[in-house]
């Protein structure tokens, strides 16, 4: 978004002729009678609120909370979009740490964080309570029924009902930069404690653009600034599809790692373009099944089949 932009999330109750100064957006009957994208909508404000419920130091839980936003961001990997991780998911992480030790400081926490994430299966759910179906008729997540959501590569499971996962835009590749950052931070940490590094060790930027020998760039350019705000969402929406693509077409042998900020070319009107940067690297094993590449790889069906995706606007 721009400078001055804003996200507001609405929804209508029909239930209520007001909205009283009392109501408890977290009691289940506030979701009756409203349709998938209303119950999304809500469930922002829902999952917040549950989530401090369940959080036993508030003032802890921010204070890491603050610190590790500010690690994602200057890290690459603060992006729901593009397979990283949003306010949500990031919060709930904080969160299980928090539950976990709940008499921790703020600095323990963030420590501990590393420590906990970097060692996690990603195939195991991360939960803060308990999944209850409270029989509303609303799509529960629940790998046990739904086959398709075992194979989701993070599960990250919000504590309102319905629960969801907030990580299933989670890539091969960006499972990988994510596992790589978790890595890297617990070593940090480890040292920031010895007192050999400083906190600002922990969100040094990440040098995106010497960490690969090879790079996709993404070229997002319109006619008039209305345009270019409508074409530039459509397509850093779907960057992720590019990403998958490269996987996909590569056989497993290629990840791509996806960077979160974009960029602009100096020469073009900054208002009318922007790129987008993936750097490109072998896959940290063989995915299963997969044969070992020979010679070069061809790319093109990856870019195609990300052009005519990003192009089919209906």
């Amino acid at each position: 978004m721009g400078t001055g932009d804003m996200d507001m999330a609405y929804t209508s109750l029909p239930s209520f002729v007001s909205v009283p100064e009392d109501l408890d957006v977290c009691q289940t009957s506030i979701l009756q009678n409203l349709d998938d994208p209303s119950v999304k909508s809500l469930n922002g404000c829902r999952v917040a609120d549950q989530l401090l419920r369940l959080v036993p130091n508030h003032d802890a839980f921010r204070t890491a909370l603050r610190a590790l936003r500010v690690w994602a961001k200057h890290r690459g990997v603060y992006s729901n979009v593009m397979g990283y991780f949003g306010g949500v998911n990031l919060a709930i992480l904080v969160a299980r740490v928090c539950q976990l030790y709940p008499n921790a400081a703020p600095s323990m926490l963030v420590y501990s964080f590393f420590q906990l994430w970097d060692a996690w299966q990603w195939t195991t759910p991360v939960m803060l309570t308990p999944i209850v179906d409270e029989g509303h008729g609303l799509r529960v997540w629940d790998e046990r029924v739904n086959k398709a959501e075992r194979f989701q590569l993070m599960k990250i499971i919000t504590p309102a009902y319905p629960a969801q996962n907030s990580t299933f835009n989670v890539t091969n590749s960006t499972l990988h930069v994510l596992k790589d950052e978790f890595r890297a931070g617990r070593e940090t940490c480890a040292k920031i404690l010895l007192g050999q590094a400083k906190w600002e060790a922990l969100w040094s930027p990440l040098p995106f653009f010497t960490m690969h020998k090879h790079y996709l760039q993404v070229l997002v350019c319109a006619l008039n600034e209305e345009d270019f705000k409508k074409w530039e969402g459509w397509v850093h929406s779907r960057i992720r599809m590019l990403v998958q693509g490269v996987e996909t077409c590569s056989g497993g042998a290629l990840v791509a790692h996806p960077y979160p900020e974009r960029k602009q070319d100096p020469a073009k009107d900054e208002k009318l373009h922007c790129i987008y940067y993936l750097g490109l690297g072998p896959a940290p094993a063989p995915a299963a099944g997969a044969a070992p590449p020979r010679g070069t790889l061809n790319l093109n069906p990856a870019v195609e089949q990300f052009q005519m995706l990003v192009t089919n606007w209906v």
